[in-house]
């Protein structure tokens, strides 16, 4: 594979655009499962060294992931910029760069050609759709790592199929490929498309080749399956509110996923969510107006899961059936290579959604999937939309490449733009949230630099957000807003590891105090349970500092004085 000075230049460009879509990630914060990973490096940190981090994070979610390497590169990075967001922003753009180039590079291997793989990796590049996987450092770091191993096992795997006297191109794609699996569980499914996959691109599929193809795969299954045995002993549950029964369904059911999941998966890989939800939506109002609420609003439940599921089912089947139609369409031009390509892309999409066929428990029925894990599927819908340009531009320049590349650029330009749009809009919400989050931290670390040995926050507000009941009134943030306020302080402070240990005070909706180590640390949402905790550990009411949430104006306001005279005119010093 040479570099020609295209190839600079398309991969210069690329990162430049990556940069460019996302230059505003650094302007937003830390969102929610970030400061679990936070507590607890900081809890191990004062227990042992790098090592000790490690093994805590580890066995800390060992019956639900086994991800050292993606708890590697978080403990680096923690160390490296601590609370400092940009850093990470920095780091999650980088990745992205990254896997766009692999995006290119993989296209090439694919497409044999510059200018079409370079506009695969563009719309890889700007991707709404998945882009949580950038914009969200705590799944980040784990599915553009896992994706960046993905792509090297998948290119890998073409490399030997091109060369299968270069056995080691095998054993470097299953290392990859167990690479990958120790970022996130997710690309479980390439043990199932690596074989198809050679399958599709060889000429000749011969026993010999499945073998030295299978013999690496089955080492790594095997090992993976052995160190996920033994953590399952020695680890223990992540437990974040209400635990679940995991229950596994029936045959008929995995059957039934086994159809319908692919084409989900493959309807929202293309198109936003949002958008087939309001085709749902529209959907229910035609079609099914006895599913109409009093107040005239469709069953939300109705048009987010059977109405979509429908809209899901036809878009996948249309989607398939283009494919379809355009790869018999290179066949007839005896254009192999291209044909090839399709084949291996639509198959991507579609074995990635083997993992969510598999998941147990009432998650396992969902008809709405995280964008974020559409990252890696969204590499096979770019290679996808380009073949499909290329083939309908073709009746029109069938002998100069050049005016259809001019010509797929044309069209390509309204689906950029609409993409890059998407992001920047999601990122200026993000950022208009992440001020706020910022500053409900920085305002009180401000007002208040030093605390207490023994120290109780209250906060209240006047409404509740992301998705909890009117009746529990919360901060706008994501994750408990006492485990928040710990790690914030946690540099001046020094609090003891013990403050942080069992998720204390991580839930969304957590309250309480804990004493240990000689430091005291609690937070209260509601009144009377603080009053509870002033009375059973003594706490002196100077100890206590209160904030109010004011959503109209978005202000937050210091109400210590009031709460503390309120306290002291019920009989507490």
């Amino acid at each position: 594979m040479k570099l020609t000075r295209q190839t600079v230049a398309f991969c210069i460009l690329l990162v430049t655009i990556v940069f460019f879509t996302y230059r505003n990630l650094p302007k937003t914060f830390f969102q929610q499962d970030e400061w679990w990973s936070f507590g607890t490096m900081i809890a191990a940190s004062q227990h042992g060294g790098f090592m000790r981090i490690l093994a805590d994070l580890t066995l800390e979610s060992a019956k639900v992931h086994v991800v050292p390497i993606a708890t590697l590169f978080q403990i680096a990075l923690f160390k490296t910029f601590y609370l400092s967001f940009p850093g990470y922003a920095f780091f999650d753009i980088v990745m992205h760069s990254f896997n766009t180039l692999l995006i290119f590079f993989l296209s090439r291997l694919l497409l044999k050609q510059n200018t079409l793989s370079f506009f695969a990796a563009l719309l890889f590049a700007v991707a709404s759709i998945p882009h949580q996987a950038v914009s969200w450092f705590a799944a980040a770091i784990i599915v553009q790592g896992a994706t960046f191993f993905s792509l090297v096992s998948i290119m890998l795997t073409l490399l030997y199929l091109k060369n299968p006297s270069k056995r080691w191109y095998a054993y470097g794609s299953s290392l990859s490929l167990l690479g990958a699996l120790f970022f996130n569980e997710y690309p479980l499914f390439l043990f199932v498309y690596l074989p198809l996959f050679a399958f599709i691109m060889t000429k000749k599929f011969t026993k010999s080749l499945l073998v030295d193809l299978a013999k690496p795969l089955a080492v790594t299954a095997a090992l993976y399956l052995s160190i996920r045995i033994i953590m399952w002993f020695v680890g223990k549950p992540i437990v974040l509110g209400q635990k679940e029964v995991l229950a596994q369904p029936g045959l008929l059911v995995y059957l039934y996923r086994g159809i319908t999941t692919p084409l989900r998966i493959i309807a929202q890989t293309f198109i936003p969510q949002l958008h087939l939800i309001r085709v749902s939506d529209l959907m229910t109002r035609l079609a099914y107006p006895r599913f109409m609420t009093a107040d005239g609003v469709p069953n939300p439940f109705i048009v987010e899961s059977i109405v979509l599921d429908l809209i899901s089912y036809l878009v996948g089947f249309i989607i398939i059936a283009i494919s379809i139609t355009v790869y018999m369409r290179f066949r007839r031009q005896n254009d192999q290579t291209l044909a090839h390509a399709l084949a291996a892309s639509l198959l991507l999409i579609m074995a990635s959604s083997l993992p969510f066929i598999l998941v147990p428990g009432r998650a396992g029925y969902t008809s709405i999937y995280e964008p974020r894990y559409l990252y890696l599927g969204s590499a096979g819908a770019s290679i996808m939309l380009v073949l499909w340009l290329t083939s309908f531009l073709r009746n029109f320049f069938p002998r100069s490449w050049k005016s259809m590349y001019f010509a797929v650029a044309l069209l390509l330009i309204p689906y950029v733009w609409f993409h890059f749009q998407g992001i920047q809009k999601d990122l200026a919400t993000l950022e208009k949230r992440s001020a706020i989050r910022k500053s409900l931290l920085t305002n009180v670390q401000h007002d208040y630099p030093r605390l207490p040995e023994r120290v109780i926050f209250f906060t209240q507000s006047d409404r509740s957000y992301y998705g909890m009941p009117p009746d529990e009134p919360t901060l706008p943030v994501q994750s408990g807003f006492g485990r928040m306020l710990m790690i914030w302080y946690q540099e001046n402070e020094k609090f003891p590891g013990c403050l942080y240990s069992d998720l204390f005070l991580h839930d969304l909706i957590a309250q309480g105090y804990r004493y240990c180590d000689n430091r005291g640390f609690g937070y209260f949402r509601d009144y009377n349970k603080l009053i509870d905790s002033i009375k059973s550990n003594n706490i002196p009411v100077k100890n206590i500092i209160a904030y109010s949430w004011i959503s109209n104006n978005e202000s937050f306001v210091d109400i210590t004085a009031e709460v503390r005279k309120k306290l002291q005119r019920n009989g507490f010093q």
